[in-house]
């Protein structure tokens, strides 16, 4: 389970001499791992903030990488904001993906049907990922999604504020 992680700028590069150079994206993917088959995984992204990942041009550059298929994908509450492509090495697998707001590279993908396309409104996209007053991201998320994941990145109650906002961080009311 991926969850309450703020990943901001990464895979900008530059690449290190010698290493591999395809690791240009907010989150890679490797299901399968640990003696568990990858059609027996269930990988499980909630309330996460990426944002401005992955290297400009380069064609492995984009938010989420699958390094494998067949497995299942659940991406919920998540805020993701970027210019590149909003997913690589092919679409993601089976799953759910929904209470996602996706900005930055036009339309929500395909996987996402009814997803929220707005700018988030962060207080400051350099510094602080938390939620302006007026966000869309505000009250938009799933509350059985946030019973997993009770508490927010700075530990603060996500239920405990009424509705359940998307993102690494839970608004006070």
């Amino acid at each position: 389970m991926v969850y309450n992680n703020l990943v901001v700028r990464a895979g900008l590069g530059p690449d290190m001499p010698g290493k591999d150079t395809t690791g240009h994206s907010c989150l890679e993917i490797n299901a399968g791992l640990d003696g568990v088959p990858a059609s027996q995984s269930i990988v499980k992204v909630y309330h996460n903030t990426f944002y401005g990942c992955g290297q400009a041009g380069l064609p492995e550059s984009g938010v989420l990488s699958m390094s494998t298929a067949n497995f299942t994908l659940e991406l919920r509450n998540n805020i993701i904001v970027s210019t590149e492509p909003y997913s690589i090495n092919g679409p993601p697998p089976a799953g759910t993906s929904q209470h996602n707001l996706w900005f930055g590279r036009g339309a929500a993908p395909s996987f996402e049907p009814g997803a929220l396309t707005a700018d988030p409104g962060v207080i400051d996209a350099r510094s602080n990922f938390r939620l302006a007053p007026g966000s869309p991201a505000r009250g938009a998320g799933d509350v059985a999604t946030a019973a997993m994941c009770p508490l927010d990145l700075d530990g603060a109650p996500r239920a405990g504020a009424g509705a359940v906002d998307l993102g690494a961080y839970q608004s006070t009311p």
